[in-house]
């Protein structure tokens, strides 16, 4: 039930993202790929160590065992648009418990993934697995410099706004995180980076 619950949250993250941008155009035809089937097929692509540590992460620690993809797509296809599906589904698991801790076996699984492919692994599940591990000042520094770097100088990218939306999701899921492994440090220029980027969100009236 567990990996069924994230299949959904995946899919409906995409679907809510592209519902607030009216001009979106639809999502191709999905379909669902077995987890273990994209882990044996992203192993022979060397370049790909990043999307290989988010699918583990997503099947190894929360119990994902399917990924939707685009129908006919190459199995090393994470979703739609070239959309990283695993790591979206992992960082909503993570935001759905509010980063909070990880069970004795789960922490066990995402620290041999981090172990494994170390600065391959996405910074976003770097940083949790960090914390879980005790590192919290490592892993704010890590959520601190992902949330500064999705909206460099501060200014609107020239995007669509399905993006726009999904880069402040992304951007509060670390704040939340980020306030959770350093509750007293000051977060205030965070705060106000995840303000501009909803700004951004809001007046993005581009068409796709």
């Amino acid at each position: 039930m567990r990996s069924l619950f994230v299949a959904v949250a995946v899919l409906g993250l995409s679907v809510a993202l592209l519902a607030r941008s009216v001009s979106a155009e639809p999502p191709p035809a999905m379909e669902a790929r077995d987890v273990k089937k994209i882990i044996d097929a992203l192993k022979k692509k060397p370049t790909m160590k990043a999307e290989l540590a988010s699918v583990r992460f997503a099947g190894e620690v929360f119990g994902t065992t399917v990924l939707q993809a685009p129908i006919g797509s190459d199995l090393t296809t994470l979703g739609p648009w070239s959309d990283n599906g695993a790591l979206l589904g992992a960082e909503q698991s993570i935001a759905a418990r509010k980063c909070g801790a990880l069970t004795a076996d789960e922490l066990k699984a995402a620290s041999a993934i981090l172990k494994e492919y170390g600065e391959a692994v996405p910074a976003t599940l770097r940083a949790y697995t960090l914390g879980q591990q005790g590192k919290k000042t490592e892993a704010a520094e890590f959520f601190t410099t992902f949330i500064d770097q999705q909206l460099p100088g501060a200014a609107c990218p020239s995007e669509h706004p399905m993006y726009s939306y999904r880069r402040t999701s992304r951007m509060s899921f670390a704040l939340q995180c980020l306030e959770v492994m350093a509750p007293s440090r000051d977060v205030s220029a965070q705060k106000k980076r995840v303000e501009r980027a909803q700004e951004c969100a809001k007046n993005n009236h581009a068409v796709g």
